[in-house]
């Protein structure tokens, strides 16, 4: 499905992902226009989903078959562990960049929506597709 701004997110999209797109939507003097946007949107649960192409896949293992295994995941952060999981990217306005305010202000804020027992919590699927190439 779609967001109200187009950007494409997974199944079981959730109030925190629906706050995730109206952040992307923002106009945040350009921070959202470089890739620091994605930290914000990965915070709040909202995951870009790739468009699998099973026959290329079929293609790439042919003339094997394939396997797909997927790997539920998540990660709970608190406040503190979730502005640590964001400076430790590098592409994140470090203190004193230009968009470092702003960036943090709307993280905290997408926080204190979605906060649930002191946490918010990153759902993350692993693809895995095995085969034998020949």
């Amino acid at each position: 499905p779609a967001s109200s701004n187009g950007v494409r997110v997974g199944p079981g999209a959730t109030a925190l992902t629906v706050a995730a797109s109206a952040l992307l939507a923002a106009p945040l003097a350009g921070l959202l226009r470089t890739p620091a946007w994605e930290l914000v949107a990965a915070a709040a649960g909202l995951v870009p989903v790739p468009i699998i192409d099973v026959a290329a896949i079929a293609d790439f293992f042919a003339p094997s078959a394939f396997d797909k295994f997927e790997f539920p995941t998540e990660q709970n952060f608190d406040l503190a562990g979730l502005k640590g999981r964001a400076l430790s990217s590098s592409y994140v306005p470090n203190v004193g960049q230009p968009g470092h305010e702003e960036f943090f202000s709307q993280l905290e804020q997408i926080f204190a929506d979605h906060v649930r027992d002191g946490k918010v919590s990153f759902k993350y699927q692993t693809r895995l597709y095995l085969g034998r190439l020949t």
